[in-house]
């Protein structure tokens, strides 16, 4: 399984590398390291960061009670029909 989310990680941070290339020399002109220093470049990217981290924070903690009544449901036969509806594909 380890081996599996590395191979995973790896080609997200190909295809991020291959298209950040393509986006670079796409005008011809090369990249501009200056952007690496503006203030308002770096303040972007902190509020893109925090908002995927507190997103998939979100996520998880919302899921995670379905999660737990569909592993509960399946231990009661399916009894209730919110989880018998949410877990009909297992």
């Amino acid at each position: 399984m380890l081996v599996i989310a590395l191979l995973v990680l790896t080609g997200n941070i190909a295809v991020s590398v291959l298209a950040f290339q393509g986006l670079i020399g796409f005008s011809g002109q090369g990249a501009d390291l200056s952007i690496f220093s503006d203030v308002y470049f770096w303040g972007v990217l902190s509020f893109s960061v925090k908002q995927a981290v507190l997103s998939a924070v979100l996520s998880v903690l919302l899921a995670w009670p379905v999660a737990r009544g569909c592993i509960s449901c399946l231990h009661c036969g399916a009894s209730n029909l919110f989880f018998s509806f949410v877990c009909w594909h297992l």
